[in-house]
């Protein structure tokens, strides 16, 4: 079982270097640059325990399928019901990250420069994980200077489906690192970080470690910038309009940080049966697919 974990799919092209691990969330692995005769992490390097305990949280991404961030109380509503999914988040009262992180993914085809991942969730194979049938792919193309990450997710259920879905990727955190993005709003939260008030607000990002967030930002224009002065190396996210929130997660005296795109922002569900709009939450009827493509570009 542990081999199995550690199994990977290598992907390459030009300068960069990808390895996945389905197994473990359909996450990646590795994402490398090369600069001269080095190799230069572009995320941060996923752990060796990481990799034998298959720790999706120790990658260097993974998935958020069927919904972004944490659900309050693991419990939301849709629609006239009320669903309880399981608390996968240690102790904490929550549900996060959907359960795709979290499930074993199934390689549906390979190349040197691509690879398709593929999971189908049954609710009647894993109660309270999330009450509809879906199936979600995960899509990943390596050109030069660049990587591709593409997430579809279509509705399996004979029942309307609320879905959202991002990306979690995590950086290396260094002295001089920083962040630029473009944001209209962000969503205040209370202690057990759910959304609780949009206010407006400025950009205010700038070098990493001056940042004390965990926070979803909404308006996002789908570009952000970061650079690493001292490993001479940058990396340009550009991603498609549905990923309209972005969160950010740069939490103190750690060696990362998480710029995550992500179509809806956290308990989207439970705000949009509050009355809240623009929650990014959609709902899908049955065969519907939603889609949404992320791109990673190295700059040195």
């Amino acid at each position: 079982m542990v081999e199995e974990r550690r199994r990977t799919v290598g992907l390459a092209a030009d300068r960069l270097r990808v390895e996945l691990v389905p197994a473990i969330g359909g996450a990646i692995a590795l994402f490398d640059c090369r600069d001269g005769g080095r190799w230069i992490e572009v995320m941060r390097g996923a752990s060796v325990d990481g990799l034998r305990q298959g720790d999706p949280r120790a990658m260097e991404s993974f998935p958020m399928i069927p919904y972004c961030g944490r659900i309050r109380n693991a419990t939301f509503r849709f629609e006239g019901h009320t669903y309880a999914l399981v608390r996968n988040f240690g102790e904490a009262p929550v549900s996060i990250h959907g359960n795709a992180w979290q499930r074993s993914w199934t390689v549906e085809a390979v190349a040197s420069t691509a690879a398709r991942l593929r999971l189908e969730h049954d609710p009647s194979d894993a109660p309270g994980e999330w009450p509809f049938r879906y199936r979600a792919r995960q899509s990943f193309t390596v050109a030069p200077g660049m990587l591709k990450v593409t997430i579809e997710l279509t509705n399996l259920d004979p029942r309307p489906m609320p879905a959202g879905f991002g990306l979690h990727p995590y950086f290396p955190s260094t002295p001089g690192a920083k962040l630029t993005a473009s944001v209209a709003g962000m969503w205040e939260s209370n202690a057990s970080l759910i959304p609780k008030r949009h206010v407006p607000v400025r950009p205010a990002f700038g070098r990493i470690a001056d940042l004390n967030l965990d926070t979803c930002f909404t308006g996002w224009t789908g570009r952000a910038t970061i650079e690493w002065p001292e490993r001479g190396l940058g990396l340009e996210i550009e991603a498609d309009p549905v990923f309209g929130n972005l969160v950010i997660y740069t939490p103190p005296s750690r060696a990362f940080f998480c710029v995550e795109p992500e179509s809806a922002v956290p308990d989207a569900f439970n705000l949009a049966a509050d009355g809240v709009t623009e929650t990014g939450a959609v709902v899908l009827a049955p065969g519907e697919t939603c889609a949404g493509r992320i791109r990673f570009r190295s700059v040195s």
